[in-house]
C-alpha cells in the first residue's frame, strides 16, 4: 500500500468548492430536504421510508449550524469530499500509486451520479461514503484479519444499515464472495460471525421500531416498487450506469471488473468483483432500480481500472496513457457537470435540455416537464408556501385560530413547515409517509386548509370543501404545479377515522 497522494486532497477540496459555489446560484431546497429537516425535528429509531442515521446526523449538524440552505449544502458537500478521499485510500489499498489514486479520485468526484448525490443532503450522500469505508475496511481485513478489525467492520455495517437498507447488498455479496473464494477459511474463525452479530445488534433498535409500528417500511417499499418506480431491464441498467458514471469511464470500470475477477486470490480483488456482481444481480431480479444503486459497488472497479492504466503507463509505448485518461475523464466530467449541478438558470437549462435532447434517465412513474426533475424539485417552493399562507390568513379570525393545514405530500408539507415559520403558519400535517405517523395536527378537523389534491378526494371526508386559492411554481415538477388550495369544514367522521383513511405510504 502506498501513501495517499497529495493530489487526492486537492481533488477533494475542488469538489467541496464546486458544490458550495453552485449551491448558491438561484436554486432552493430540494423537495426531500424539507422532509429530512422535518424528520430531524422528530428524532426516532425509524421512519416509514428510511432508517434514522442520516436524520440523526442532520439533527446534530443543525444543532451546531442551523437549518439554513447553506448549512445543509455544506454537510452534503463535505460528505462528497470525504468520499473522494476514501476513493483515493481505496486505490492505495489495492496497490495504486499517485496516478491511479488521482484518476480514481476524479472518477468518483465527477461521476454525474455523484455530482447529483452530493448536490443536496440525503441519506444517499452518507451511503456513498459508508460503502467506500466498507471496501477499505474489507481490504485491510483480508490482508490482516484481527478480531478488533472484524469488530470495527461489524460496527461500520451496523451503522451503515441504520442509514440505508441497501448496505445489505454489500453484506450478501460479501457472504457469496467468502463462500466462493479461498477466503472461506475466514468463516472458520470467530471474526466474521462476531462482526455479523455486532452489525445485527446495532441494527436491532430499528427492527424493534418496525415491529412496534407494524412494519410500515415493508408497505412503503411494496408501493414504491409497484406504483412509483419504472421497470428497468438488464440492458437499461447497464446503459444507465455508462451514462451516470461518465461515459468515458466505461472501459475503465469494465476492465477493472475483469482485473478484479482475475486478480490476487489472496487479496480482496475477487471479493470486490463478487460484491459488484451480486448487487447487479439483485437489482436485475428486483426489476426496478436507480442509477445510484449500482454505482455504490463500482469504486473498486474504478480503482482497479485506474491501477491498470497506471501500470501500463510504466511501459514506454503507453507512457501517454495515464495523463490522457485522466485528462479525458476530467474534461468530459466537467463538460457534463452543468447537467447535474445548478449552474444555469432554470429557464436557460430548460432550453438547453430541449435543444440538445438530453436529460437524466426516467426512473419514476411521474410526469416530467421542461426541466429535469432533479432541478425542478429545487424551485417554486416559495410560491407554494405564499399561496397557502394567503388562504390561511384570509380565514376569519375565529376559524384561523383553530385551523389546521394538511399537505398532500411530504415535500410540500415540509416546505410549508419550514418556510411557513416566518409567515405565521401552524405546523402542517400530511397523510404521506412519516408525516402520517405524526398525526393530523387538528383536534377535530372542523377547519382545514388542504394544500393540493382534488375536490372529489377531499369531499369524501368533509361535507363543505371550497376551492380558495392555487399556486403557479413555474418550471417546478408538473405533478405539483397549478394545484388548488381548498378550505374544508364539516368533517364527515371523527378526525382520527379520516386520518386512517387518508394514509399514503409510497
Amino acid at each position: 500500500m502506498s501513501d495517499l497522494a497529495r493530489s487526492v486532497w486537492i481533488v477533494a477540496l475542488a469538489k467541496l468548492v464546486i458544490h458550495l459555489a453552485t449551491s448558491a446560484l438561484g436554486y432552493g431546497y430540494f423537495g426531500d430536504e424539507f422532509y429530512y429537516i422535518a424528520c430531524a425535528d422528530r428524532l426516532d429509531w425509524g421512519y416509514v421510508d428510511h432508517p434514522p442515521l442520516s436524520i440523526a446526523l442532520l439533527a446534530l449538524w443543525q444543532g451546531a449550524f442551523g437549518e439554513s440552505l447553506a448549512a445543509l449544502r455544506i454537510l452534503a458537500a463535505a460528505l462528497g469530499a470525504a468520499a473522494v478521499v476514501a476513493a483515493g485510500v481505496l486505490a492505495s489499498e489495492l496497490g495504486g500509486r499517485t496516478r491511479a489514486q488521482l484518476l480514481t479520485a476524479i472518477l468518483v468526484a465527477l461521476a454525474p451520479v455523484n455530482l447529483v448525490v452530493h448536490g443536496f443532503y440525503s441519506m444517499n450522500a452518507v451511503d456513498v461514503l459508508i460503502w467506500l469505508l466498507a471496501f477499505i475496511a474489507l481490504a485491510r481485513l483480508v490482508r490482516t484479519p484481527t478480531l478488533a478489525g472484524w469488530l470495527g467492520f461489524g460496527a461500520l455495517l451496523g451503522i451503515g444499515l441504520q442509514n440505508k437498507y441497501s448496505l445489505a447488498w454489500f453484506g450478501i455479496g460479501l457472504l457469496v464472495g467468502l463462500l466462493a473464494t479461498p477466503h472461506r477459511r475466514l468463516l472458520r474463525t470467530p471474526g466474521p460471525w462476531l462482526a455479523a452479530a455486532l452489525a445485527a445488534l446495532l441494527f436491532a433498535p430499528h427492527i424493534v421500531w418496525q415491529i412496534f409500528h407494524d412494519f410500515p417500511t415493508a408497505e412503503f417499499m411494496q408501493a414504491a416498487t409497484t406504483r412509483k418506480m419504472l421497470p428497468v431491464g438488464p440492458f437499461d441498467l447497464f446503459a444507465q450506469q455508462a451514462l451516470v458514471m461518465n461515459p468515458v469511464a466505461l472501459p475503465i470500470w469494465l476492465a477493472g471488473f475483469v482485473l478484479l475477477w482475475r486478480g490476487d486470490r489472496r487479496g480482496p480483488d475477487r471479493l470486490f468483483a463478487l460484491i459488484f456482481a451480486v448487487t447487479a444481480v439483485i437489482l436485475i431480479v428486483n426489476g426496478t432500480s436507480r442509477p445510484n444503486y449500482l454505482a455504490l459497488a463500482q469504486p473498486p472497479l474504478l480503482a482497479a481500472g485506474a491501477i491498470a492504466i497506471e501500470r501500463l503507463g510504466g511501459q514506454a509505448r503507453f507512457r501517454w496513457l495515464p495523463n490522457t485518461a485522466t485528462a479525458l475523464v476530467l474534461v468530459v466530467g466537467l463538460a457534463m457537470s452543468p447537467l447535474t449541478l445548478p449552474v444555469f438558470a432554470p429557464e436557460t437549462l430548460a432550453r438547453l435540455t430541449q435543444d440538445l435532447a438530453i436529460g437524466s434517465p426516467k426512473m419514476e412513474q411521474r410526469e416530467v416537464g421542461a426541466l429535469d426533475p432533479h432541478f425542478a424539485d429545487m424551485i417554486g417552493w416559495e410560491q407554494v408556501v405564499e399561496a397557502v399562507a394567503a388562504v390561511y390568513h384570509d380565514l376569519p379570525p375565529d376559524e384561523r385560530s383553530r385551523a389546521a393545514i394538511i399537505g398532500l405530500n411530504y415535500s410540500g408539507t415540509g416546505a410549508i413547515e419550514l418556510l411557513g415559520r416566518t409567515r405565521g403558519l401552524p405546523v402542517p400535517a400530511s397523510p404521506h409517509n412519516s408525516y402520517w405517523t405524526w398525526g393530523p395536527g387538528t383536534p377535530d378537523g372542523s377547519v382545514v386548509v388542504l394544500a393540493g389534491g382534488t375536490l372529489e378526494m377531499w369531499q369524501e371526508h368533509w361535507a363543505d370543501v371550497r376551492p380558495s386559492g392555487s399556486w403557479d411554481c413555474g418550471l417546478c415538477l408538473p405533478g405539483r404545479n397549478h394545484q388548488t388550495i381548498f378550505v374544508a369544514r364539516e368533517p364527515r367522521a371523527p378526525i382520527d377515522e379520516i386520518w386512517r383513511a387518508l394514509r399514503r405510504y409510497n
